[in-house]
């Protein structure tokens, strides 16, 4: 703050912190109007930082600002403040960057912490960091390390909390070599195949774990026969291409090619993968070999890797038997995030070592006539007459669909007496051949007797 007709003494805490996406400064200031009246506070942040939100006592109205290329910040009063009065600025300023920190290098980050303005001030400085990263001093002026109680006290909590200090001079800097941690990776992958007449559709489920450290990106092996046919489906994807090698990498299996999944921003934790792939058949009947590579890959030390085959409408799929390097689990065993329907499974095989694949036979059968009326019972009764005629009786529970007779054929010889459907005489047809068609009520009817 500048002003020849009020004086301002300030207290201020910062916290700065170092993240995946930037580094971020909330700085919290109080003035408090030693003499006279103060109309504009001109506090001075970095300049590569760019202000994202700022109150004056609690409200982001009744004020203007105006930002200096030398990262002074002047900010003016609707209303001047008296001597004896307070002013509260909190200020949160970002450096935005993903790509400040690369892997597997020490970079050097500095912070001169920001001026009040004011004729006096005092403060406290706070310094946070991710969990995945390594953070070290690497030079201090003007500032002397205090105790976490002491910054709790004054309300400098946060997680990842690292360092802090007390503003001893007029110059104060802090200075850290910053490192990030060396990611720990484990995967879950899921391959299902679901067989149709002319292809088998291919879809796997990739389920990433990654911890202590983020990652950008990401690898996977799929079955060089796939092509360029493959889709990558998955949060934040930026772009997913295949790596061209002058040698392949020994955690490369025979038969696979590996892709470059980049995303947009790094992630940790679970992070979930859609790839999609076919494989084309030249006949509706088809078989696939056990040894014919499917199911994805990924080049990480500890992944599990389990393929299920779904079943087919219209199709007859067997599968064979895994022997070696395949374990036969049940649909319960896939893991939650895998996103399968258990009525659908045909068969859930946990693949080890070099298996890649199953045995599958596919056959598609031409479909049946649907049924127009099922006898659900048939029941012949035969008396003999002294004369020696025989006389039947034939009762018939039949189900009817849509048929608007039911065929008899009698034995050679044979006249009918009579016929009754559903308690109610009926008078039969005859066809040229002799057979009757006895009338039947209509489809609304459940049956028929």
């Amino acid at each position: 703050l500048e002003s020849t007709s009020a004086t301002l003494e300030a207290v201020s805490t910062w916290y700065w912190n170092l993240a995946e996406s930037g580094k971020t400064l909330v700085s919290t200031t109080t003035y408090e109007v030693k003499d006279g009246t103060v109309f504009t506070l001109r506090p001075r942040f970095p300049a590569a930082y760019v202000v994202r939100a700022l109150t004056i006592n609690g409200t982001s109205d009744g004020f203007r600002r105006d930002r200096r290329p030398d990262g002074t910040l002047e900010i003016h009063l609707a209303q001047g403040v008296k001597r004896g009065g307070t002013v509260s600025l909190v200020t949160t300023l970002e450096e935005a960057d993903p790509d400040w920190l690369p892997d597997g290098e020490d970079v050097r980050v500095s912070l001169i912490v920001p001026s009040t303005g004011a004729q006096r001030q005092e403060g406290l400085l706070a310094v946070g960091a991710d969990a995945a990263f390594s953070v070290r001093e690497a030079g201090l002026t003007d500032v002397a390390p205090v105790s976490a109680g002491e910054l709790t006290d004054r309300g400098l909590e946060a997680a990842g909390l690292l360092y802090g200090y007390r503003i001893e001079g007029d110059a104060p800097a802090i200075g850290f070599d910053v490192r990030r941690h060396e990611s720990q990776l484990e995967a879950q992958v899921v391959t299902v195949l679901r067989p149709t007449p002319r292809r088998l559709e291919c879809g796997a489920m990739v389920l990433h774990r990654i911890d202590r450290a983020g990652l950008r990106t990401l690898f996977v092996d799929v079955p060089t026969w796939a092509g360029d046919e493959v889709r990558f489906d998955t949060p934040l994807l930026r772009a997913a291409n295949p790596v061209d090698f002058d040698e392949p990498p020994a955690d490369l299996a025979d038969g696979y090619q590996r892709w470059e999944v980049e995303l947009l921003q790094r992630v940790i934790g679970t992070h979930r993968m859609v790839v999609r792939f076919h494989l084309d058949r030249d006949e509706t009947d088809w078989r696939l070999e056990a040894e014919q590579s499917v199911a994805v890959r990924v080049p990480v030390p500890r992944a599990v890797r389990t393929l299920v085959v779904q079943r087919a409408d219209g199709l007859e799929v067997n599968v064979e038997s895994p022997n070696g390097d395949g374990r036969e689990l049940d649909v319960s065993d896939l893991p939650r995030g895998a996103r399968v329907d258990p009525l659908s499974v045909l068969a859930v095989v946990r693949l080890t070592g070099d298996r890649n694949g199953l045995g599958l036979q596919v056959r598609r059968h031409d479909g049946a006539a649907v049924l127009d009326a099922i006898a659900t019972s048939v029941s012949l009764q035969t008396a003999v007459a002294t004369e020696g005629m025989l006389r039947t009786r034939a009762r018939v529970l039949l189900s009817n669909a849509q048929r608007q007779f039911l065929d008899v054929r009698l034995p050679a010889g044979s006249e009918l007496i009579g016929a009754v459907v559903d308690g109610k005489a009926v008078k039969p047809l005859a066809r040229t051949d002799g057979t009757l068609l006895i009338p039947l009520p209509t489809a609304r009817a459940a049956q028929a007797r």
